[in-house]
């Protein structure tokens, strides 16, 4: 048994017939057939890219306390980024 509480055992002993079985008893799961992927496209997400920056010590020791500070790092950004192109816009608006 996993530290999640599954047991990955029965699991892997399941029946071809089970496995369907239990797939069409789920309500968020749908069976995939040839039409499906006949017309399924790869989407990829957006390009990453690891940089390198100098940031003051109580900003970075903030950081580290934080979830998954990479993609706080980024919304952050992200947030004052599109709130800069609403007040390019607001600016231009104004003239």
């Amino acid at each position: 048994m996993s530290p999640h509480g599954t047991d990955w055992d029965a699991y892997g002993n399941r029946t071809e017939d089970q496995i369907l079985a239990g797939i069409a008893a789920d309500p968020d799961a749908f069976v995939t057939d040839d039409t499906f992927w006949s017309t399924a496209r790869v989407v990829q997400g957006p390009q990453e890219h690891a940089v390198t920056m100098k940031l003051d010590t109580d900003v970075v020791q903030w950081l580290r306390r934080q979830k998954d500070s990479d993609a706080r790092v980024n919304d952050i950004l992200r947030d004052r980024m599109k709130a800069g192109a609403r007040s390019a816009t607001k600016r231009k608006a104004s003239r």
